[in-house]
């Protein structure tokens, strides 16, 4: 059994529903009873509905259907190792490009440049790109800039390309 708080009268009137309201939480049929304790100079008490008999007092809570769609998401990152057999220390940036095809061509979607220092080898490792959700091809394009004389530059080229399948299962109901 539920009960709700209290509702201050004051004179004759109409009083409604207390806030806040009672709100069931399980399914099954519910009924109002209204209980008025009497007061000066109204002091005969009145209650409605305690046989539970009056169907407009009545209300019924059933469950209702449920569903869920799930949606699958890649997030691509990219690492690289770049390395120098002499010369040094690697000193500059290493640059990610992310495309959506498998060309690298067009204009990137993520860009990322992460510092490179140190002996020979060093790896670092992209951000990462805008999560993809649809079937399709896409590539990364990498390089590298050297500011140490003694070590050469590596171009942008499109070195990985990695195909993606997404089949989503739809919609689940609940029976």
């Amino acid at each position: 059994m539920s009960t709700s708080s209290a509702v201050t009268v004051s004179g004759n009137g109409s009083y409604g529903t207390p806030n806040p309201q009672v709100v069931p939480t399980a399914i099954g049929n519910y009924h109002w009873v209204a209980v008025y304790s009497g007061s000066s100079p109204n002091t005969s008490a009145l209650t409605h509905n305690a046989a539970c008999d009056d169907t407009n007092e009545d209300v019924t809570v059933r469950d209702v259907p449920s569903s869920l769609f799930t949606g699958q998401s890649w997030v691509p990152s990219d690492s690289m190792t770049v390395s120098a057999p002499v010369g040094g220390s690697l000193a500059r940036i290493a640059h990610f490009a992310f495309y959506t095809n498998a060309t690298c061509t067009g204009t990137a979607v993520y860009t990322d440049a992460e510092t490179v220092s140190g002996t020979s080898p060093q790896t670092v490792t992209s951000g990462n790109a805008p999560a993809q959700s649809a079937s399709g091809s896409y590539s990364w394009s990498v390089s590298y800039d050297s500011t140490n004389p003694a070590q050469r530059d590596i171009p942008a080229t499109c070195q990985e390309t990695s195909g993606l399948t997404v089949t989503n299962g739809g919609t689940v109901s609940s029976p």
